[in-house]
């Protein structure tokens, strides 16, 4: 029987949360002998991630004291923005904080360890401020001129497409990207929206291969 030195709380979101995410960070606590113990904001029936996996809480988000436990973990997902507004989950990180316990958390839900101001953001590195965080400039308003690096998702056809498809394509995904509906989706995914078109994603590819071009002559790397 597995005997535990610790015990760690979980924190997950009522929905949408990362499955295998979460499962890696048990099974890495369980691995060093630390006991976990989930908690969410729904308790009376399953909680559902991102895939349609079912996950049993331990008990309500509202009976955790961060007194009984080792450290306090937050699990990200569509979920965790309700959560970054919960004022009991901001308490939790806050005393967490102040006991000078463990704190952790990944994605999106960062965001609840910025609210908590247990965390300073100092900046962002994408073209805009991230919706979560608004209060948080971007490197280029804090003075770094053309400092720019953020995640980015395209899609791409294969060479020979004939340009009538591509062009057909380009209309539908744009007119998708830009309803309500799927925006709001996409950003409680941890997505920011900037629907593109196939010019404007290829400026943006040739902008970046002239980038890191100079960064890997700079850095000397060479393929061998």
């Amino acid at each position: 029987m597995q005997k535990y030195v610790s015990k760690v709380l979980v924190v997950v979101p009522p929905a949408g949360f990362s499955e295998e995410t979460l499962r890696h960070a048990r099974a890495s606590l369980f691995n060093v002998h630390v006991g976990t113990w989930s908690v969410s904001t729904e308790t009376e029936a399953t909680v559902v991630g991102r895939m349609q996996d079912e996950f049993l809480v331990d008990g309500a988000l509202a009976d955790a004291n961060i007194d009984d436990f080792a450290g306090v973990l937050f699990a990200a997902g569509e979920g965790d923005r309700a959560l970054a507004e919960n004022e009991t989950v901001l308490a939790l990180a806050r005393s967490a904080r102040e006991q000078g316990k463990l704190l952790a958390a990944w994605g999106t839900s960062v965001a609840i360890l910025a609210r908590a101001r247990v965390i300073k953001g100092l900046a962002v590195t994408g073209t805009e401020r991230w919706h979560d965080l608004p209060d948080i400039p971007t490197m280029l308003e804090a003075g770094y001129k053309d400092f720019v690096f953020e995640t980015y998702t395209a899609l791409l056809a294969p060479e020979k497409t004939p340009a009538e498809i591509v062009s057909k394509l380009e209309k539908e995904c744009l007119a998708i990207l830009n309803k309500p509906a799927m925006r709001e989706k996409l950003v409680q995914s941890g997505f920011q929206v900037q629907a593109k078109d196939g010019k404007g994603h290829m400026e943006r590819v040739k902008k970046e291969v002239e980038m890191f071009r100079g960064r890997i002559r700079q850095a000397g790397i060479k393929i061998k």
